[in-house]
């Protein structure tokens, strides 16, 4: 039943990974993969802290994968990494939301040198010379 008898509340509650059934059932019900520990929540659940190593982090409620630090959801627990020059990414590991590199912007979820720099046989933005406009 997925239930540890408490000896100071003199209750059984679910045990970690799992939440009361929010239509009053007795076994208690599993978290999704994704979350480590969660609580009834209406008629759902809502994650309180996810599974580590899987590159998620809680956000309303949910396991999401941690955008801000690098990697995107590929519809299974682990999220992947963003490769570069992608700083942040979404869909692919290439298709960029920001760049690693501050001379590059992204422009069609690509990574381009920003205005006065260029690329030339190579992925690192090199300075325009000082008399031309744009290169």
């Amino acid at each position: 039943m997925n239930r540890t008898f408490d000896t100071v509340t003199k209750k059984c509650p679910c045990d970690a990974g799992y939440f009361e059934d929010p239509n009053g059932g007795l076994p208690c019900v599993s978290c999704p993969t994704s979350c480590s520990i969660c609580l009834a929540s209406g008629n759902s659940y809502e994650c309180t802290s996810c599974k580590a190593g899987n590159n998620r982090v809680v956000k309303t409620g949910q396991c999401i994968c941690d955008f801000l630090n690098g990697f995107y959801e590929t519809g299974v627990d682990l999220c992947a990494t963003c490769t570069t020059p992608c700083k942040t990414c979404h869909t692919t590991a290439t298709t960029c939301d920001s760049c690693v590199d501050v001379l590059k912007k992204v422009v069609a979820n690509a990574c381009v040198c920003i205005d006065g720099y260029y690329s030339h046989l190579t992925t690192v933005c090199q300075k325009c010379a000082d008399k031309c406009g744009t290169c």
